[in-house]
């Protein structure tokens, strides 16, 4: 009877395991093609195009993390002895032991919000110019700055299969950066070439320097959460806050700064980097109007809605996946999520200007970008480097899903 009960708890323990991992990948690919769509959108009679205004409702979405934080919070109403054995039991199996360490005073979290919010801003700039597969790919360049940051800041030692990987990430990164060029994208019939996916050089260049200041705000929370206790979704949570105070601020002083208008049909930085009102005014960012457009259109607004939950989603799937599952588990569904949203920009039903095709070279990057992050993790062991066996690789461990820092935080007290 004993032996029957524990293995229906190990078997739904694994069905809540995968149903995590689940729901993990959906999360991010939502996430993605959410934003991506919102810069695609028309309203009003203009694109959508308000790269400043979708950072600040991913901070938004980031504070949900909190309520997830309050919610998940152990009530203290009295148990059973039976329900508390139980509780104990299942404590010991996705908890890890809580460290004597003083609690993180909030306002540290201020340093590495402000580093989110400059990767945050690049990377959405990013996005406007180039494919959502292509800019999920990207993201992966974080490897490099990490690990770097990781040696000479946190003095954490890297070993041959570390550099290896490193190249294998940086050789696949290059390979995706120049598979338009390589098998160039002809613009469809009907469609401006502003208008077509074929991921602009400008586009690759903010995202990969926006793996700089995630790097860097990996390490500071690293620093941080070695000597100091913190739940990961109240610090992702308190980030939110943080950095929706500091949007708040930014978007009210772009709102007065006024843009060059561009000449008709050349495409210039007022192009790039400004949006359009209806009043033909040409902004650095107008979020009155981006208000608007959102109020004018329900699907817009739904897909503004529906982006917020996806980064709130993220955060308490993630968290979950890494205390239920592994690391490794977790940095798995980050190829899963990269293949689905390259698969949904090809289905036929998105319109055919923003349509993506299926390219050999950026495929055959995207093999190597996979293979150099499962190395590195050493998920994968390749028999001429020697395993780690001794020493404690979690602090040179990442994983790029860089919207979030719960990665870094919930796998700390993970071993090898």
């Amino acid at each position: 009877m004993p032996s029957s009960r524990g293995s229906n708890i190990q078997q739904n323990s694994n069905y809540v395991k995968y149903t995590y991992i689940l729901l993990l990948v959906l999360a991010g690919t939502v996430d993605t093609i959410s934003k991506k769509t919102l810069n695609i959108a028309h309203s009003l009679g203009k694109k959508f195009k308000h790269p400043f205004f979708v950072a600040f409702l991913m901070f938004l979405g980031e504070t949900v993390a909190l309520l997830f934080y309050y919610l998940g919070t152990p009530s203290q109403k009295p148990k059973s002895k039976e329900n508390e054995k139980e509780e104990s039991v299942a404590i010991s199996q996705l908890d890890n032991n809580v460290n004597e360490k003083p609690e993180l005073p909030v306002s540290w979290l201020i340093l590495p919000t402000f580093l989110d919010f400059m990767a945050t801003t690049l990377n959405t700039i990013g996005l406007t110019m180039m494919a959502g597969s292509s800019y999920q790919m990207m993201r992966g360049a974080s490897i490099l700055f990490v690990a770097i940051l990781g040696k000479f800041y946190l003095k954490n030692k890297l070993y041959s299969f570390h550099y290896f990987a490193i190249f294998l990430v940086m050789f696949g990164l290059m390979l995706i950066g120049s598979a338009n060029q390589i098998i160039p994208t002809k613009t469809p019939a009907g469609c401006a070439k502003s208008e077509t996916e074929t991921s602009s050089l400008m586009g690759y260049i903010f995202v990969f320097f926006s793996t700089f200041f995630v790097a860097s705000q990996l390490t500071i929370e690293e620093e941080l959460t070695k000597n100091y206790n913190v739940h990961p979704l109240k610090a992702v949570g308190w980030e939110g806050v943080f950095g929706s105070l500091f949007y708040a601020i930014i978007l009210c002083c772009l709102q007065f700064v006024k843009c060059t208008p561009p000449p008709k049909g050349h495409v210039t930085w007022t192009t790039l980097m400004c949006t359009q009102n209806d009043k033909g005014e040409w902004l650095l960012e107008d979020s009155i109007f981006a208000i608007r457009q959102n109020l004018n259109n329900t699907v817009l607004l739904v897909n503004s809605i529906i982006f917020c939950l996806s980064v709130a989603a993220i955060n308490f799937t993630g968290v979950t996946v890494t205390k239920i599952a592994s690391a490794g588990a977790r940095s798995i569904t980050e190829p899963i999520r990269t293949i689905t949203i390259w698969a949904f920009f090809m289905l036929p039903f998105v319109n055919h200007c923003h349509r993506e095709h299926f390219n050999i070279v950026q495929f055959i990057g995207f093999l190597f970008l996979i293979a150099g992050n499962l190395i590195y993790n050493q998920i994968i062991t390749l028999p001429f480097y020697k395993k780690v066996e001794d020493v404690d690789l979690e602090s040179s461990k990442i994983n790029v899903n860089y919207h979030t820092i719960s990665q870094e935080l919930g796998t700390k007290n993970e071993k090898v």
